[in-house]
């Protein structure tokens, strides 16, 4: 019997604008965070005036934020991580702004 022929086809995800995926976004978040979380939250370290906590909470709510739905990201891992990083930017300079006022 060939195994290869059962069930061959990927499942199918569908992003928050509806397009069809075949790769989950939990996976690509999984892979980029595991290799670059340091790097993220670097970045808003240095925009938050090496503040590490909020940080850290900026980097795990724009994670959430992916899983729930609310921010997309790329299926490629380099343009995951460009979506993230630049996620974490604006989320880091939007929380400084708002402590700054």
């Amino acid at each position: 019997m060939n195994k290869s022929n059962r069930n061959s086809a990927a499942p199918v995800y569908f992003t928050s604008t509806g397009e069809p995926s075949t790769v989950h976004v939990s996976v690509v978040l999984d892979v980029v965070i595991r290799a670059h979380r340091d790097q993220f939250v670097q970045t808003a370290r240095q925009l938050l005036g090496n503040q590490r906590q909020d940080a850290e909470d900026i980097v795990q709510d724009v994670c959430l934020d992916v899983l729930e739905g609310n921010l997309d990201i790329g299926e490629d891992p380099s343009q995951a991580f460009d979506d993230l990083r630049a996620a974490v930017a604006g989320r880091a300079m939007a929380h400084r702004q708002g402590r700054d006022d």
